[in-house]
């Protein structure tokens, strides 16, 4: 396993020819280095290579669990690639006044950039042969013995719940306040809202969440038109 000061040394040895390559240059990744944590000589060293090289890291909020920034979206500094489409997109410079064009505009423009600067690369995995002792016979077994351990578990929570007598029956839930208008809210306050967002990846997102909260200041317009 590589540490993190090999991965520093790995990273400067690749990123010196990447960054003769002709063309705009992005480089997405996760290099398990706490760039954000300055008194980390791994992370000192990382960005060091990233600033000799003429690069710049524009993700600047966490992007783990921890309160750390371990993911990195570098550019040159002369190029401002993903920003730049941001802008250009309908939902920015052409926004529509109908709220289902606005939320098409939305999901189909941001999947639309996301995929011209980091597009889905496939690859063909080898998958291993089964163990030679991974018999039919054996797959049986295993399966017979979690078949019964199953019915066990089973068979002892239905005890331990029998033991404790009928469960009460709730209270039929009330209604204590009726809406009949809501707020609009204001671009601060859905600012503040993306930005205490917990940077969790969903499939239903047209792009990460990390990317939402790095480029909230050309988002939240179009988003709290989505919402009021």
């Amino acid at each position: 396993m590589t540490t993190g000061g090999g991965v520093a040394l790995l990273f400067r040895s690749t990123i010196r020819v990447g960054v003769l390559l002709p063309g705009r240059l992005l480089i997405v990744g996760d290099f398990n280095i706490h760039v954000d944590n300055l008194a980390d000589s791994t992370a000192i060293k990382f960005l060091s290579i990233v600033e000799s090289h003429g690069l710049f890291q524009h993700l600047s909020k966490s992007t783990h669990i921890r309160g750390h920034i371990i993911e990195v979206w570098l550019t040159r500094v002369s190029d401002n690639l993903f920003r730049e489409d941001l802008i250009l997109i309908p939902l920015i410079s052409n926004s529509s006044d109908n709220i289902d064009e606005i939320v098409e505009q939305y999901n189909t423009s941001l999947a639309h950039v996301l995929k011209k600067h980091a597009p889905l690369i496939k690859e063909i995995v080898a998958v291993r042969s089964d163990n030679p002792w991974l018999t039919d016979e054996m797959r049986l077994w295993q399966g017979e013995k979690l078949g019964n351990w199953k019915e066990d578990k089973i068979s002892d929570i239905r005890a331990s719940m029998d033991a404790e007598g009928p469960l009460a029956t709730p209270e039929e839930p009330r209604l204590a306040n009726m809406f009949s208008r809501f707020s609009q809210v204001s671009v601060s306050e859905v600012a503040s809202l993306l930005d205490k967002c917990p940077s969790k990846p969903s499939l239903r997102d047209p792009i990460s969440t990390f990317l939402l909260k790095e480029f909230s200041d050309i988002l939240v317009h179009p988003i709290t038109n989505i919402i009021n």
